[in-house]
């Protein structure tokens, strides 16, 4: 038997169901057992989500831009859930031209590891010339 056995145990299904939800892409969200402790908050992996408000200068480095931080946000974790989207606004406005673009990574640890990856960096290199943007992070809240 392993050393830690009696650190561990298994979750049954009404602990999982109170637990954070996981997401799958990095090694500690696929944790399946709970720490012998009364909380299972230790284990908890929040979701972090790249926010970017972009506005095309270039739309062939725009191109090469998309193609290199698709490729490096998918080595890294990541999945695009909102890519170039026009936003429907109904408070307050916003410019035209500018476009929406949501990326979510398992962990707010691999989001920051992909912004300062090598692989992202030869995007940042041509993003300067082909568009503008606000970008931010934002971790997930949701505890249910």
């Amino acid at each position: 038997m392993p050393e830690n056995y009696g650190l561990l145990r298994a979750v049954s299904s009404a602990e999982r169901a109170n637990m954070t939800r996981f997401v799958g892409g990095c090694p500690e969200s696929r944790r399946t057992a709970t720490r012998a402790s009364p909380s299972a908050a230790d284990w908890r992996v929040m979701t972090a989500y790249v926010i970017s408000e972009v506005e095309i200068l270039d739309e062939q480095l725009a191109e090469r831009y998309r193609e290199l931080a698709r490729n490096s946000i998918e080595q890294y974790g990541g999945r695009y859930v909102v890519r170039g989207a026009s936003p429907d606004v109904v408070e307050g406005s916003w410019p035209v031209e500018q476009r929406v673009v949501v990326v979510e990574f398992p962990s707010m640890r691999r989001a920051r590891e992909w912004y300062d990856s090598p692989e992202y960096a030869r995007a940042l290199e041509v993003r300067g010339s082909a568009l503008e943007r606000r970008l931010f992070f934002v971790e997930d809240t949701d505890t249910d």
